[in-house]
């Protein structure tokens, strides 16, 4: 399965408002940062899997999943 990449961006911007950067964030997960410019890239669901538990480890926050939702800028999703 895979998952589009306007879902990791906004994986990505929910995490930047912890206070970090998501550079950080895929990099620790060897995720390329240029995929976040491709609007038409796919990523595999084991990788977009690896990001979400960082997240929740980066940011110490074991609801992070939850919290997404109401950090997500809605304009991602058209």
């Amino acid at each position: 399965m895979r998952v589009s990449t306007i879902h990791l961006r906004a994986l990505v911007e929910a995490f930047q408002t912890s206070g970090r950067r998501g550079t950080e964030l895929l990099s620790s997960c060897g995720v390329p940062a240029k995929l976040l410019s491709d609007g038409y890239a796919w990523l595999d669901f084991a990788a977009f899997d690896a990001v979400l538990v960082a997240a929740t480890e980066l940011t110490a926050d074991p609801a992070f999943g939850l919290h997404w939702g109401t950090r997500a800028a809605m304009q991602q999703f058209d």
